[in-house]
C-alpha cells in the first residue's frame, strides 16, 4: 500500500470514528434529555400535588374559621334577643298593677317564710310593701333599691332570702335563659 492510500484509509477510518462518536453522543444526549424531562415532569407533578394539598388544607382552615365566626355571630344574636326578653320582663314587673303586685309579694312572703321562719323581718322596696307585710304581722327593718319585691331575714339573721325582682332574676337567670332559648330557638 502506498502512503497516499494509507492516509486516505486513516482519513476514512477517522471520519467513521467521528461519525460514530457523534452518533453515540447524540444518543447519549437524547437519553439525558429524556431522563431530565421525565424527572422534571415527576418533580412538577409532586409540586402540583403538594400545592393542591396545601391549598385544600388552607381552604378547610378558612371555611372552619368562617363557620366559627358565623356561630359566634349567631350566638351573639341569640344572646341579644334573650337580653331583650329580660329587659321586657323587668319593664313588665315594674309596671304591674297594685293588685297583681300585691298577689305576687304575698306569694313571695308565704313561700319565703318557709325558708326563714314565721317571725322573719322584712326589707321592702316599695311603699305598698308595708301594707302587704302588715297582713303577715312582720316587722319592716329597712328599704332596698329595687323595682319590686322584698328581702326576708330570719329572726336570728342567719338566713336571708332575696325575693326582689332583681334577686329572683339573678338566681333564676340561667334556668330562664334556657327556657327562653328553647321557646325562641327550638
Amino acid at each position: 500500500m502506498s502512503l497516499e492510500n494509507i492516509i486516505n484509509q486513516i482519513n476514512i477510518d477517522t471520519k467513521k470514528e467521528i461519525e460514530q462518536i457523534l452518533k453515540d453522543a447524540k444518543l447519549q444526549s437524547n437519553k439525558i434529555i429524556k431522563e431530565s424531562n421525565s424527572n422534571a415532569n415527576r418533580i412538577s407533578k409532586e409540586i402540583l400535588i403538594k400545592g393542591e394539598k396545601k391549598s385544600e388544607s388552607i381552604n378547610k382552615i378558612i371555611i372552619s374559621k368562617e363557620r366559627q365566626k358565623e356561630r359566634k355571630r349567631l350566638t351573639q344574636a341569640k344572646e341579644d334577643i334573650i337580653n331583650q326578653c329580660f329587659e321586657k320582663a323587668y319593664f313588665k314587673f315594674k309596671n304591674y298593677s297594685d293588685k297583681k303586685y300585691e298577689e305576687m309579694i304575698s306569694k313571695f312572703i308565704k313561700n319565703g317564710l318557709k325558708v326563714t321562719g314565721e317571725k322573719s323581718k322584712v326589707i321592702i322596696s316599695k311603699e305598698i310593701d308595708k301594707k302587704i307585710v302588715k297582713k303577715f304581722d312582720l316587722e319592716v327593718i329597712g328599704k332596698t333599691k329595687s323595682i319590686g319585691g322584698i328581702i326576708l331575714k330570719s329572726n336570728d339573721n342567719k338566713k336571708t332570702l332575696d325575693n326582689t325582682i332583681e334577686g329572683i332574676m339573678k338566681r333564676e337567670k340561667n334556668r330562664i335563659r334556657i327556657d327562653i332559648g328553647k321557646i325562641l330557638f327550638s
